[in-house]
């Protein structure tokens, strides 16, 4: 699901129909931001994270 929301979002900095209302790369990460740095990005994925790890845990546990 994380790479889903990676490549959603990804289309936005890629696509030429959304690109053209800035005059540069430059400036639309100053507007919109860089990809790497999305918020929203960056939580999904520290909240996968921590899912693994408890999926893990769990895992762990019926292994004893």
């Amino acid at each position: 699901m994380t790479k889903a929301i990676y490549d959603s979002r990804a289309k936005d900095y890629h696509s030429d129909f959304r690109r053209m209302v800035y005059n540069s790369q430059q400036e639309m990460e100053k507007v919109i931001g860089q990809l790497a740095e999305n918020s929203f990005i960056n939580q999904q994925t520290r909240e996968l994270k921590i899912f693994k790890k408890k999926v893990e845990q769990i895992k762990k546990s019926f292994r004893l």
